[in-house]
């Protein structure tokens, strides 16, 4: 799980808003002029109208493996996570949402996930 975690804040490369950005559940305007999520999150911020489209799509069209999804319950149980990712960023926009299925089939309570949106400085 920390891999892919890893791998998602890897795959897009830029230049992270400070840790301690107080922002919770904001859009912001990027350097291109577009909307993007931004500060600590819930996962239900991604249902918003300018990103419902491509989790939907990528959560619905995902098949979490039966298996897998039994051996990470008790590895989940009393868990916390946190996942950084770019609401922009492909990568994050096809993996985030899987992940977040994984999860829920593996019985995680989807309220002990962080979301922490991240993006270039402006």
């Amino acid at each position: 799980m920390v891999a892919v975690i890893i791998v998602l804040a890897a795959a897009c490369q830029r230049a992270a808003l400070p840790a301690s950005t107080p922002v919770r559940n904001t859009e912001i305007k990027n350097k291109s002029g577009q909307l993007i999520l931004a500060g600590h999150a819930s996962p239900w911020a991604m249902q918003q109208p300018n990103y419902k489209e491509w989790y939907d799509r990528s959560f619905n069209n995902y098949t979490v493996d039966a298996v897998t999804a039994q051996q990470l319950k008790p590895l989940l149980a009393n868990k916390t996570m946190e996942i950084f990712l770019r609401s922009w960023c492909g990568d994050s926009q096809r993996e985030v949402p899987r992940l977040l299925k994984v999860l829920q089939d593996a019985g995680m309570d989807t309220a002990k996930v962080s979301l922490i949106f991240v993006d270039y400085r402006t």
